[in-house]
């Protein structure tokens, strides 16, 4: 045994002013720097040196402090105890006890561990480090603290050089905004992007996402999710296969079979493509979008190319209307329309709806059935009272068509037609404006016998049972009758006529465009939910 002074009582210069050229790959001998006393001893031809007190080792690059260590000269390791310290460049890790092999620049640390550099503090009870390519590993539970967020795990990786932490097992973020819960996770300590790849619990100030798969960048509040993605809002939901997120824009794009539910206006949206605020403020729906818009009596249907809600603000002196709201919800849907509300349904080629007045407004080539009859025209207005149709308005080139028998129908053209309800069923129509009749009249043996064809200005028309039961002319009609057998063919049929029964949407499964699978199956989902509903207890 042999009894040395110190190597070194001066502070060597810390690492960032020391010449080091060395090869990180190459194999060096660990280096005494400073000690308060070495002991030398040999054991089995192994070489050890102990060090007590101020103890400072250096390989390379690092720099190992602590308050004693066993040095093998053979196996070039380190055991250090007690305030171990270790710097190398930008990193630096703590703990009570050290092993290192300095041949292969790896090792672990124990008890009270924490490992830091410029981007991130490590905590943890125990970790393996490789000081190769900088790399901490921790087996027992760890945290992750930046300056305003933390990150625990079961188990992880941190990869100071690539600024990357990968965490597994029960894998919680925090921060100001954002909560994540996840069984793995890889983390850009730098960007502040958290990227995984299982089953994923985010929430934040207002939202609350479950996802399969994706990223969240933190600072930037953007993510993107894909697989099962549910996002809830206190206003609603959205569900996709495919989430484009902006929190700091409150702005989404969904796409995959997408599943859009506003509470608050109790409307849902099915659609392969949806853009959306997070506010409500604005939807816009693409590729085959459905709409549902429930209410207590008949739930309101309507497909098209392009579905588009949004709030328009309403001018002061229309606030009193709108029972003092600042704004107003507009739906508006274009091109290749279906409609369908109760026993009243449409097609058109654009439609204009307002949540003030409650109207539903159709252009360009529209045609309404209500029941067995048939309205087509220019324009149709379809007003709306307590969620049923209350009253219908029509303007240029009107036709109406009701079906009496195959190939016989009763029809009325006009200008203006005005439509009135009464208990949900059609009641009377008064026709004005070059108002043209034409009329099938049966015997008593229900046999047609002929037809009634009349022109006046103006003329009412009355249905019960939904079905037409006369028609009174005012204004100086002209009328005449004509036998069954000249009334075959063009002569039964007022200019302009067309009997469409067979794209008549007579259920929501017909509002559902090109046989959209998942739509139907959602469809057929709600209905076996309500038919359970029903079954008695």
């Amino acid at each position: 045994m042999d009894l040395q002074t110190p190597v070194n009582n001066s502070v060597p210069p810390p690492p960032s002013l020391q010449n080091n050229n060395s090869d990180p790959g190459k194999k060096y001998r660990v280096e005494i720097i400073r000690t308060d006393f070495m002991e030398l001893q040999t054991n089995m031809d192994m070489q050890l040196r102990r060090l007590v007190g101020n103890v400072i080792i250096k390989q390379g690059r690092a720099y190992f402090y602590c308050d004693s260590a066993w040095i093998n000269v053979n196996f070039n390791t380190i055991d250090a105890f007690e305030k171990v310290h270790i710097e190398k460049d930008t990193i630096d890790i703590w703990g009570d006890k050290l092993f290192y092999n300095g041949d292969t620049k790896t090792g672990n640390i124990v008890g009270n561990v924490k490992m830091k550099d410029n981007q991130v503090t490590l905590k943890t009870p125990y970790l393996d480090f490789d000081l190769n390519d900088d790399i901490g590993i921790f087996k027992q539970g760890g945290e992750v603290i930046q300056k305003n967020s933390t990150l625990t795990s079961e188990s992880g990786t941190y990869y100071s050089k690539q600024n990357l932490a990968v965490f597994n097992g029960n894998v919680v973020y925090k921060d100001k905004k954002t909560t994540m819960f996840a069984d793995s996770m890889r983390y850009d300590t730098k960007k502040k992007i958290a990227l995984f790849v299982t089953k994923t619990h985010i929430l934040t100030k207002d939202s609350d996402i479950w996802t399969d798969a994706g990223y969240y960048d933190t600072q930037k509040e953007k993510a993107y999710f894909e697989g099962n993605t549910i996002l809830k809002r206190e206003n609603g939901t959205v569900t996709a296969g495919k989430i484009e997120y902006d929190g700091a824009e409150e702005k989404g794009l969904a796409e995959n079979n997408v599943v859009y539910i506003d509470t608050s206006e109790r409307i849902t949206i099915l659609s392969d493509k949806l853009f959306y605020q997070s506010d409500s403020t604005l939807v816009k729906a693409n590729y085959d979008p459905f709409l549902m818009k429930a209410d207590e009596k008949d739930t309101l249907y309507i497909s098209a190319d392009t579905l588009y809600s949004y709030l328009e603000p309403l001018l002061a002196d229309s606030l009193k209307e709108a029972d003092e709201q600042d704004s107003v919800r507009i739906l508006y849907a274009y091109y290749h329309t279906k409609v369908l509300k109760g026993r009243m349904s449409a097609i058109c080629d654009s439609l204009y709806f307002s949540y003030q007045d409650s109207i539903i407004r159709l252009f360009k080539n529209p045609v309404v059935w209500i029941d067995t009859t048939q309205f087509s025209a220019d324009t149709i207005f379809i007003y709306l009272k307590n969620n049923e149709v209350d009253y219908v308005y029509m303007s240029g080139k009107c036709l109406i068509v009701s079906q009496s028998d195959p190939e016989i129908y009763n029809q009325v053209k006009g200008r203006v037609v005005q439509g009135y309800f009464k208990d949900s069923e059609l009641d009377v129509v008064k026709v004005n404006g070059n108002a043209e009749s034409l009329y099938f009249i049966k015997d008593d043996s229900s046999a047609y016998v002929g037809a009634n064809k009349a022109i006046c200005s103006q003329m009412d028309i009355y249905f019960q049972n939904d079905s037409l039961q006369k028609i009174v002319f005012l204004d100086n009609p002209e009328g005449s009758f004509n036998p069954m057998q000249q009334m075959e063919g063009a002569a039964g049929q007022l200019e302009g006529f067309f009997w469409w029964w067979d794209k008549k949407p007579k259920t929501k499964y017909d509002i559902v465009r090109n046989g959209n699978k998942n739509q139907i199956e959602y469809l057929q989902k709600m209905d076996a939910e309500m038919e359970k509903r029903n079954e008695p207890q």
